[in-house]
């Protein structure tokens, strides 16, 4: 009960003094024996004597030694187990269930009549203070994990070890902040110090300074900060890591790009993506992909259709290689896109429709409108105006913004294909002013077009002996009558080759050469 020396004799004085028992102390005791004057002393096994004043022993149980005798200060619960109002434990006086891992302070060892210690806690009830049910442990233990969290994620960089006692020469791996770890069971140092100890048996801090619980899914989760993601699925962030409808803030639709600030966690361990304006996301792997740096420079949501700006190829897989190409798409063409997919670093792929890959950025193509195969992509350098139309100053046409009336016939020198913001086509012209490239509006047509009569000039006067023919293809074959020098024809319309040569056709449906060199206009 209190501190106290053992003697080499009965009669107690300073210089037999042997050893110093301090309180809680178990002793064994051989036998009663008595000074002269009849003061009783116990003879413990070693032979030497103690004290048997009730002041400062107690007669305690056999088992004593697996019972905590000194005040431990501090307990972690081993097992669950009830405190009660007094040191005789009985259904009826139990006050609170302590599940394991529980911290207990202890204010005081009691004993009951007897001798069965009994550690009395902060709060004045009484707990057992059997060993296989408590264990004295450190007194930062709150900040360690003693309940087993089963799976935690890594808060800081740390090393696991084959020892509960950690040093440099059992370190085993080091895991990075953010991995997910499987925990197996909760052990302690010889002092107290909780460990948890993982799958493999190796041992980890449980500080919650470097190990936070998280949800059983972490792993479906970013645990470590992807810096960019991109959203796959359309969804709301929020003001707070507990989502709900009222802290909703912005709406974010599938393929927008989101720059992440940090990972936070909720209370029961799920993690959210702080973004850069605060407000908390997702970090489900099925409703965002870690992405590029440089994402934004590619579609990332599906365009539907686009032009290519650029000569490049498509490949049988999102991960572009010399082997796996398959076709080359010339500046200009057409490309329709089925869906947009990632490479495993998160770089973005178009998928067309014929399930090969394209590269969806935004310097080699263009979204354009639905319509785009009507339209000239790529440049044409010469045309023929098929109507009466206006050239403007801006690629976004508005009465405002006309510069000049063409008419049909009239020949056009293209510099450039240039588009609007939605992605219709226009032709720069020569002048820098821009045109429809609609093929309704415009026909692709030869260099010397200039050479032709490409407005119908009704009459025309035969300057050169020529065949007609049945075809604006022109063959031998298909020839039909010959005029002579000096002939008058009648020209029903200006009709145009495949390639854009321009004929004229006659009141007869006959076609014959439109160049001036052999036919001049009549009146």
């Amino acid at each position: 009960m209190k501190d106290e020396w053992s003697h080499t004799s009965v009669n107690f004085t300073e210089k037999n003094k042997v050893k110093k028992y301090t309180a809680g102390s178990i002793l064994k005791v051989k036998a009663i024996k008595y000074t002269a004057n009849g003061s009783p002393r116990m003879q413990l096994e070693d032979g030497n004597y103690y004290t048997g004043h009730r002041i400062n022993v107690l007669q305690t149980i056999g088992t004593a030694a697996k019972y905590y005798t000194v005040n431990p200060k501090i307990v972690v619960a081993l097992k669950d187990e009830w405190s009660h109002t007094s040191v005789n434990f009985t259904e009826k006086n139990k006050v609170k269930k302590y599940t394991a891992g529980s911290i207990l302070k202890v204010k005081a060892i009691k004993y009951t009549a007897n001798g069965s210690p009994r550690m009395q806690l902060e709060d004045g009830n009484y707990y057992t203070g059997h060993r296989i049910n408590v264990l004295q442990t450190i007194g930062t233990a709150a900040k360690y994990y003693t309940v087993n969290p089963k799976i935690v994620v890594a808060l800081k960089d740390e090393w696991s070890h084959t020892s509960v006692n950690f040093t440099e020469k059992n370190k085993v791996k080091k895991y990075t902040a953010g991995s997910i770890l499987k925990v197996k069971a909760i052990k302690y140092t010889a002092n107290g110090s909780p460990r948890m100890q993982l799958e493999d048996g190796n041992y980890y801090t449980g500080h919650r300074i470097n190990v936070l619980q998280t949800i059983g899914t972490a792993a479906k989760y970013y645990t470590v900060n992807p810096k960019i993601v991109v959203a796959l699925k359309d969804e709301w962030s929020h003001t707070s890591v507990n989502f709900t409808e009222k802290n909703k803030v912005k709406k974010y639709t599938a393929g927008s790009i989101l720059k992440v600030k940090a990972i936070k966690y909720t209370a029961n361990g799920s993690p959210r993506m702080q973004l850069e304006d605060g407000n908390y996301y997702t970090g489900h792997r099925i409703n965002v992909l870690q992405t590029i740096g440089t994402a934004a420079k590619y579609y990332t949501v599906n365009p539907k259709i686009v032009v290519a700006l650029k000569d490049e190829w498509s490949h049988t897989s999102v991960n572009f290689t010399e082997k796996n190409k398959v076709k080359k798409y010339t500046a200009g063409s057409i490309l329709k896109v089925k869906a947009i997919k990632y490479t495993a670093n998160g770089s973005p792929r178009m998928q067309l429709e014929d399930g090969n890959y394209y590269t969806g950025h935004r310097i080699n193509v263009l979204q354009t409108i639905g319509t785009a195969a009507k339209y000239y992509t790529v440049n044409p350098k010469i045309v023929v105006a098929l109507k009466d139309e206006w050239s403007h100053t801006s690629v976004n046409f508005t009465e405002k913004n006309k510069v000049k009336k063409y008419t049909a016939g009239s020949i056009l020198k293209v510099k450039a294909i240039k588009y609007t913001a939605n992605g219709s086509p226009r032709m720069q012209l020569e002048d820098g002013n821009y045109y429809t490239g609609h093929r309704i509006n415009v026909l692709q047509t030869i260099g010397t077009a200039a050479k032709y009569y490409t407005v119908n000039p009704k009459k025309v006067k035969v300057l050169k002996e020529d065949w007609s023919h049945k075809s604006v293809d022109f063959t031998g074959k298909n020839r039909v009558e010959k005029y002579k020098v000096g002939s008058i024809l009648k020209v029903k319309r200006i009709v145009y080759t495949s390639n854009g040569s321009p004929r004229m056709e006659l009141s007869n449906g006959r076609f014959y050469t439109g160049h001036k060199t052999n036919v001049v206009k009549y009146n």
